[in-house]
Formats: structure tokens, C-alpha cells, sequence
């Protein structure tokens, strides 16, 4: 089946929390949205199309793996207020991640700045199942990203996976979406310019497989740190990430990696497979 390159933008409805860790009762969110999380959302809202069907869930999440991770789009109005002044017609503007002096930006925000203006916080309370009311003792902070944005990625699909997912309006994105979070509608469209487009990503092409196109500039995806990649670092340092099991209904962790994040360089161009946001080297 034919597969190709599609720009996914998503318009966010609701505030989505994209689970980044927990520290004592505080439940932080990620501020950009990986890959792997884009793509169970598709495959769940693709599964619910055929749900009186055998199709196997492993299966069509692999359909979306080809996937980069999502990033916020400031619209020329709110950069205009920001700075006091006009673009000069620049329009929209992808925040892309990287470092500057230690510290971790989004285009021209540091995360401290851009948390401020546009991460708020919710207490709640966890909940007995049964009884329905409230654990004793169990009051925690909850992050979201205020709906101020539309989100950019790209994937590679089959065309007949593309038609599908356009049946519906709206996907649900992140944590506690039975709550309403994470509501977002989307478009997909297919790449006009696919090594332009692709090169905002800093990725390149070569047959089926993945490169890095500058390495002089930031990585927007994972990289996972092993093989030649742990001589190749310049500048970043690798995370240790948990890949959780949702299939029991109690999220255990099925494997743990060391990740480079986005932002990070590397002297090191490739070849990749890209897998739900990680680029992971294949030589």
C-alpha cells in the first residue's frame, strides 16, 4: 500500500495534559506533545471505527508510527502583542525546541516563561471507583496548556488510513480527556514541499530511511542513545523514559530507554527508522 508524507495540524478545543512526570502532588505536563502520544490517540479514535471488527490494536498503532513529535504555533497576533510590535508578515511561527545557556526553549520562550504565560493549574482530587467519593489525603495539582494553539506534526500514512481518520471531526489527546481535556480537531494535508517541509523538522530522506539534514541545528525528534550516538553528542544530555502497557487498564511499565529530547545536537546524521517521535539508528 502506497504511503505518504502529511502535515497533521491539530486546533486545540479544550487544555490538554500531556504527562511529562510527578513530583510529590504535582502532576506536571510536557510542553510540546511526542509522537507516541499522537499516534495512540489516532489509533484509538481509528479503532473506534471498527469496533465490532477483529482488527488488533498492536497493528494499527504501527500504522501511525512514522510520526515526528507536535509543537506549538504562535499566531502572528499573539507574537505581535508579545514583542509590541509587527512581524513584518512572518505569519504563524512553529516553536521548535532548543537549548540556549542550559536552559530549554520553545522558538523564542524559555520553558519557564512559556509555563508561565501559558500553563495553569487545577487541585483535584483522586476518587474511590467504587463508592464514588473522594480519597481521604489524596489531593494533587494537575497541569494543562491553556487552548491558545494549534499543534504541528508530520506523518507518513497510507492514503486509505488518511480517509478514515477524516470521517471524524475532533481527537482526544493526553491525560484525563473523559474529563474533557485534550479535545482538538484536525487537518491533514499531504507535504506540498516534501524536503522543505520535512527540513523544518531537520530530517531528510534517503529511500525508506530517516537522516538528519543539518546537524550544525537542534534534533526535533527523540534520539535514542545507543550505538554511535553515545560518542556524537553536542550538546544535551540522554533522559531515562518509561514506554507504559495500557492494555491491562493499569498502566505498567513495559520498557525503559535512555532518550536524547529535542533540542538536543548530535554529530551524527544518520541513517534512522522514526518511530512514534524517536529516531533510532539503524547502523
Amino acid at each position: 500500500m502506497k504511503m505518504k508524507w502529511y502535515k497533521v495540524v491539530l486546533n486545540q478545543i479544550t487544555p490538554v495534559h500531556v504527562g511529562k512526570r510527578i513530583w510529590g502532588v504535582l502532576s506536571e505536563t510536557e510542553v510540546f506533545i511526542p509522537g507516541w502520544t499522537v499516534a495512540g490517540a489516532f489509533t484509538h479514535l481509528y479503532l473506534v471505527s471498527k469496533i465490532n471488527s477483529t482488527t488488533n490494536a498492536e497493528e494499527v498503532l504501527n500504522k501511525f508510527q512514522v510520526i515526528t513529535n507536535f509543537y506549538p504555533v504562535l499566531e502572528s497576533k499573539e507574537e505581535k502583542n508579545r514583542k509590541g510590535k509587527e512581524k513584518n508578515g512572518e505569519g504563524e511561527k512553529i516553536l521548535f525546541p532548543h537549548f540556549n545557556n542550559g536552559n530549554f526553549y520553545l522558538g523564542d520562550y524559555d520553558e519557564d516563561e512559556f509555563r508561565y504565560e501559558y500553563i495553569k493549574a487545577d487541585f483535584k482530587t483522586a476518587v474511590e471507583p467504587i463508592l464514588r467519593k473522594a480519597k481521604d489525603k489524596n489531593l494533587y495539582e494537575f497541569e494543562y496548556i491553556v487552548p491558545k494553539f494549534k499543534w504541528v506534526g508530520l506523518v507518513r500514512l497510507e492514503e486509505s488510513i488518511k480517509k478514515e481518520l477524516e470521517s471524524f471531526e475532533e481527537v482526544f489527546i493526553g491525560g484525563d480527556v473523559k474529563y474533557g481535556y485534550g479535545r482538538f480537531t484536525f487537518n491533514i494535508e499531504e507535504l506540498k514541499e516534501e524536503e522543505k517541509e520535512l527540513g523544518e523538522f531537520n530530517l531528510s530522506l534517503e529511500g525508506e530511511e530517516v537522516k538528519i539534514k543539518n546537524t550544525k541545528e537542534p534534533i526535533r525528534c527523540f534520539v535514542e542513545f545507543k550505538g554511535a550516538i553515545k560518542d556524537k553528542i553536542s550538546l544535551g544530555a540522554p533522559r531515562l523514559y518509561a514506554k507504559l502497557n495500557f492494555r491491562s487498564g493499569t498502566p505498567t511499565v513495559e520498557n525503559a530507554y535512555f532518550l536524547l529530547p529535542p533540542g538536543s545536537k548530535i554529530k551524527y546524521k544518520g541513517p534512522f527508522s522514526l518511530e512514534f517521535g524517536i529516531l533510532k539508528p539503524t547502523s
